[in-house]
């Protein structure tokens, strides 16, 4: 079934607008018909059933059916940090890890990040949100994660306490598992950091750093994943073991 997002207040209403970008996917692309059924999800954890009643020139109204919890999401929040890649990997990061249940994705530049800071990685947000709403209603998820601008290795310290847990995928990591860190936790954490490093691995003084501000360094198994790979593996492997 096709999925559309409208903002909570709106979803409130009897009767909602599909406006603008998506407007021009349900009638210009999907070609969608009055009295066909859609479902309207309210980014917030709600979803319901919604009937298109009329298709006007720049907008289509639906008329709201049944509501009910979405039961797609983790039952933790899910922040990544992810170090900026080259070329288009992190379009596919943003991808997989909204189909996985992340909440949150923050880009950021760590010591041996093949790109650099400028302007032209900023203005790519925007592309990055779009993916990650296009992959949210794919999998039918009950919100769309949030996709924050790059920030630096400084900065990502400075948020780490804001989570119960902090896990550090590191292929130089053997003798602590995924496993055995989750296996030592005394309660089920509610807010969970990932942080994932670039193609060349993360400097021993950011490790150092990561462990000084409370981090987990863990390893992901005997093999060394790519950076747009160990996200996506170290969040399966947690929903695998939580759920």
């Amino acid at each position: 079934m096709n999925r559309f997002y409208v903002t909570p207040d709106v979803f409130e209403k009897e009767v909602v607008t599909i406006s603008g970008d998506d407007y021009k996917h349900l009638s210009k692309v999907l070609r969608l018909k009055e009295g066909e059924v859609i479902e309207v999800l309210n980014n917030n954890g709600l979803k319901a059933l919604g009937e298109i009643i009329q298709i006007g020139d720049d907008g289509a109204d639906v008329k709201l059916l049944e509501r009910e919890e979405v039961k797609t999401e983790n039952p933790y929040h899910v922040s990544l940090f992810q170090s900026y890649p080259k070329g288009s990997k992190l379009e596919t990061v943003c991808q997989k890890m909204t189909e996985n249940g992340v909440n949150t994705i923050i880009p950021f530049y760590s010591k041996r990040s093949v790109v650099k800071p400028s302007r032209k990685e900023f203005k790519k947000i925007d592309r990055l949100k779009k993916v990650v709403k296009s992959a949210g209603e794919q999998s039918g998820r009950g919100i769309i994660p949030t996709v924050e601008s790059p920030v630096d290795f400084k900065t990502v310290l400075s948020k780490l306490s804001d989570y119960d847990l902090v896990l550090v995928a590191y292929e130089s990591e053997t003798g602590q598992t995924l496993k055995k860190t989750l296996n030592s936790l005394k309660h089920k954490p509610e807010r969970i950091a990932i942080i994932i490093g670039p193609e060349g691995g993360f400097d021993p003084i950011e490790i150092e750093a990561l462990k000084q501000n409370g981090a987990e360094i863990v390893s992901l198994g005997k093999r060394i994943l790519r950076t747009e790979t160990a996200g996506m593996v170290l969040l399966s492997q947690l929903n695998f073991f939580y759920e």
